[in-house]
Formats: structure tokens, sequence, C-alpha cells
């Protein structure tokens, strides 16, 4: 089999920062955010709670995103994507919009 292609690296500071920006402006993000803190936080929860939530949820997007860059750091992971990224994001796309259109049709 040929060698991997050598790919240039971004520093860690920079691709962190687009990785960051790129969360905060994704809609999907902010309504499972938003579903978690409505699901957990009502009127009678503390204050002490509240950043228990806030920290929990930080502490499981960083184990998230740590187990999602530690498997497309294997080479093997990086390639079965990369072949299969079509129908995975074709698949991903149908499902959202069954989901919206389940939304519209049952209003």
């Amino acid at each position: 089999s040929a060698p991997a292609p050598q790919v240039e690296l971004a520093k860690s500071g920079r691709s962190f920062l687009k990785g960051l920006l790129t969360n905060l402006a994704n809609p999907k993000a902010i309504i499972y955010f938003g579903s978690v803190f409505s699901l957990f936080v009502g009127d009678n929860v503390g204050t002490t709670e509240r950043w228990g939530i806030f920290a929990l949820i930080i502490v499981e997007t960083l184990a998230w995103f740590t187990v999602v860059a530690s498997l497309f750091a294997l080479p093997q992971m990086r390639c079965g994507y990369q072949r299969l990224a079509k129908w995975i994001d074709g698949f991903a796309g149908a499902l959202f919009a069954g989901f919206g259109i389940h939304l519209i049709i049952s209003r």
C-alpha cells in the first residue's frame, strides 16, 4: 500500500480556536446545550447546582471531542470516513429533513 501523504498540521492553538468558533456558531450545539439546561434547571435550582451542571457539560464536551479527535487521529478511521463521508452526510441530512418534516406535519 502507498504511504500516507504528509499533511502540514496547523498550530494547536489555531486549531482549538477554529473548532471553538465552529461549535459556538453551530445551531445544533446551541439547541443541545439549551435542551440540557432546560431539562435539568428549573426555578428552584440553586446557583451551586447551576454551576455544577455547567461544569458537567464542559467535562462531557471535552470528553466527547477527545474521543472524536483520538479516533480520527487513526489513519484507518480517517480513510474509512473519507470513503463513506458522502453516504454518512446524506443519511444525516435525510434524518434532519425527516425530523423537520415531522415537526411541520405535526403542527
